[in-house]
C-alpha cells in the first residue's frame, strides 16, 4: 500500500493500525498479580504509555508514575511530567538524584551493571527511579524503551534520512526536510552529520577514532571488532541504521534498564517492543517516521487528543537525564575523578591515551563543559576494571 506525502486514506489506515496495536500492547502488559506503575520522563514515549493507561483504565483506575527531576536546572522535566500527571490524574512520585548520592553509590551501581555504560549519569538516574518504585512497593514498571530505535528518536537519524533522500534522488523532499529541520530545531547538528556521512569511509573512520581518546595500540587491536564503528561504515541509509540500532544499541539499553530494575526486584515491561508493533514499524515508509523536521511522525499522529499537545510538539530528547557537568564539578566527584585519571592503574591499562584524557580534564575544569560526557566514560571504564578485573572494591558494593 503506497503512502504519499499528503495525508491520504492509506496513511490514515497506518495511523489507526498503529494506534490499535499500541493500545493493545499496553493492555497486555497490565496483566499482573502485583502493583504496576509506569516510568514517566516527560518525553513522548513514556507520556504516550501513561496517557494510554488512562484510556484503558477509565477514570476510576489508579495510575502511579515514577520520575526524576532536577529543580532549577535546564534539563528539569517537571513541567512536562506534571502536564501528563494532570491530564491522567496520576499518583506521581519524584526523585532528585544528586552528586553526593552518586559518589556514595558509584561502585555499587557499576557492580550491578556488570559492564561499562556509555552515559553513566543518565543510567544512574534511571537507577534512582527504580529505587523510588521499590520504596513505594511497586513491582512492575511500564517503560518506553524501543521507540527511539524504531521511530528515529535520535536526532542523528535526520542525517541518515537526508542521505537516503539524496541517493533516492528526491532532491525536492531533501531540501524541504533540511529547511524544516533548521526551522524547528535551530541547529546544524543533523546537517553536519549529513556532511560527515558524505566523506570517504577511511576519513570517517579516522575522525571517529580520533575523538575517542583511546591509545593507538588499543585502536589497532580492536577497531575491526567494534560494533559502534560499524554504525558509521556499514549502515549508510536510514533503514540500515535503524536495523543496526535495533540489534546493537537497543540491546545495550535494555541491559542497562534490566540491571537497574533487577537490582531493586522490579520487572520492566516495554509496550513499544510488542512484536506486532515492531513488525509494523519496520515495514513503514520512512516518511511515516520522519517528516517535516519531526521524528516519530506516526506516533505523534496516532496519539493526538490522547497525549497533551505540549508533549506531542516537543522536538528535544532528554529521557532520564543526569547532570553531566554539575555532578562532575561537585567537590566529591572531582576528588574521585582525579584519584582515577592520575593513578598508576589508569596509566597502565593500555586502553587510554592518558595524557589526552588528563588534558581534557584540565580543560573541563577550566570551563570546557563539552568534554563532560567523554570524561564520564573514562571514570566508568576504570572503576569497572578495578571491580571486575583487578578484584578491588567488591567488598564495598555488597
Amino acid at each position: 500500500m503506497k503512502v504519499s506525502k499528503s495525508g491520504n486514506s492509506a496513511e490514515e489506515d497506518y495511523i489507526q493500525e498503529f494506534k490499535h496495536i499500541f493500545k493493545d500492547a499496553v493492555r497486555l502488559r497490565l496483566r499482573s498479580d502485583v502493583t504496576i506503575g509506569s516510568s514517566l520522563s516527560g518525553g513522548l514515549d513514556s507520556s504516550s504509555i501513561v496517557c494510554m493507561l488512562r484510556e484503558l483504565l477509565g477514570h476510576g483506575g489508579n495510575i502511579a508514575t515514577f520520575s526524576s527531576v532536577h529543580p532549577g536546572k535546564k534539563v528539569d522535566e517537571r513541567r512536562y511530567i506534571e502536564e501528563v500527571v494532570k491530564k491522567v490524574n496520576a499518583n506521581a512520585f519524584f526523585v532528585a538524584p544528586n552528586a553526593k548520592d552518586l559518589v556514595r553509590e558509584l561502585k555499587k551501581h557499576i557492580y550491578h551493571q556488570e559492564e561499562p555504560c556509555g552515559n553513566l549519569p543518565s543510567v544512574y538516574t534511571q537507577w534512582c527511579v527504580m529505587k523510588l518504585a521499590q520504596k513505594n512497593k511497586v513491582k512492575v514498571l511500564l517503560d518506553g524503551q524501543g521507540s527511539d530505535e524504531m521511530l528515529c528518536g535520535y536526532h542523528y537519524f535526520f542525517s541518515y534520512y537526508f542521505l537516503t533522500l539524496l541517493h533516492e534522488r528526491k532532491f525536492g523532499v531533501l531540501l524541504r526536510e533540511i529547511v524544516q529541520y533548521l526551522i524547528k530545531h535551530r541547529s546544524l547538528f543533523a546537517i553536519m552529520g549529513f556532511v560527515f556521512l558524505l566523506l570517504p569511509d577511511d576519513m570517517r573512520r579516522r575522525l571517529y577514532w580520533h575523538s575517542k581518546l583511546a591509545s593507538e595500540e588499543f585502536i589497532k587491536k580492536y577497531e575491526k571488532e567494534s560494533q559502534y564503528a560499524k554504525f558509521l561504515n556499514n549502515a549508510k541509509f536510514l533503514d540500515e541504521q535503524l536495523k543496526m540500532h535495533f540489534e546493537i544499541k537497543l540491546r545495550e539499553l535494555l541491559r542497562f534498564e534490566d540491571k537497574n530494575a533487577m537490582a531493586f526486584g522490579i520487572e520492566t515491561r516495554l509496550p513499544f517492543l510488542d512484536f506486532r508493533l515492531v513488525q509494523m514499524i519496520f515495514n513503514l515508509p520512512a516518511n511515516l517516521k520522519i517528516r517535516d523536521g519531526e521524528t516519530k511522525y506516526i506516533l505523534r499522529r496516532a496519539l493526538r487528543n490522547i497525549v497533551p499537545e505540549l508533549i506531542l510538539s516537543r522536538q528535544d530528547k532528554i529521557g532520564f537525564p543526569g547532570l553531566d557537568v554539575d555532578w562532575l564539578l561537585a567537590p566529591e566527584m572531582r576528588k574521585t575523578v582525579e584519584s582515577i585519571i592520575f593513578s598508576e592503574a589508569f596509566d597502565g591499562r593500555g586502553i587510554f591515551d592518558v595524557e589526552s584524557v588528563r588534558r581534557c580534564w584540565r580543560k573541563f575544569c577550566e570551563g570546557d563543559t563539552s568534554l563532560a560526557k567523554g570524561l564520564w566514560k573514562f571514570v566508568n571504564i576504570e572503576l569497572w576494571y578495578q571491580i571486575f578485573i583487578d578484584g578491588n572494591g567488591e567488598q564495598e558494593v555488597g
